[in-house]
């Protein structure tokens, strides 16, 4: 499935307010765990696209970043992200590619990278490493 179609149909289940600039876009009342809202989610009011990410803690991430954050240039990268079989909200389907993950590293996490590296070595690849910084402490 491509990453467009994905997202579509993950906006179509949520009923999401695609057109609405910034707020709070989930429409039904019933959307699956690994889309259903975060508290973050409800309390910052945020654009349409992050709410179709299946994977709570970048969404999270992203919302805790927005300041960091190129959101033209990281809408423009979900389309290297693929998405395998026919449920897309499944977030085991998706794969980032290493270029996402070189350029978003701060905002991946360990399922994102454990569902990446299944896909890989089915097709036989090496498995992708993310580099991480490790939190600096402030003195």
């Amino acid at each position: 499935m491509k990453t467009w179609e994905a997202f579509d149909r993950i906006a179509g289940l949520l009923e999401l307010d695609c057109m609405q600039g910034t707020g709070f876009n989930i429409r039904t009342q019933s959307p699956p765990p690994s889309l259903t809202p975060t508290l973050q989610q409800l309390i910052i009011p945020h654009k349409p696209y992050i709410d179709m990410l299946p994977w709570c803690l970048l969404r999270d991430r992203i919302l805790s970043s927005i300041a960091a954050i190129n959101e033209a240039e990281f809408v423009k990268d979900m389309a290297d992200l693929k998405v395998w079989g026919s449920t897309p909200y499944d977030p085991m389907g998706w794969e980032i590619s290493a270029e996402f993950a070189r350029k978003w590293w701060f905002l991946i996490d360990d399922a994102m990278i454990q569902a990446t590296n299944f896909w890989r070595g089915q097709r036989g690849e090496e498995a992708l490493v993310v580099a991480r910084v490790p939190n600096l402490a402030i003195s």
